[in-house]
């Protein structure tokens, strides 16, 4: 099963997968999904639900805000 790391601006998302990269994680940048009714960029970052603790770790450590779809 996949998850969605969706971001506010594309800036984050392409800051977020330099951190994710160095954590060795595999990912993807995807379309994000509809959340909610509420608007954010066009591309998001896509994980395994297995690497979900250490992608959050590594954003959290970073500051970076997110939501997971």
């Amino acid at each position: 099963m996949k998850k969605y790391f969706v971001f506010h601006t594309t800036s984050l998302v392409f800051k977020s997968e330099k951190i994710i990269k160095k954590c060795g994680i595999d990912y993807e940048i995807v379309p994000t999904p509809k959340l909610d009714g509420h608007v954010y960029c066009g591309v998001c970052i896509c994980v395994d639900k297995g690497n979900i603790e250490g992608v959050e770790e590594a954003l959290i450590e970073n500051y970076i805000e997110y939501k997971i779809a």
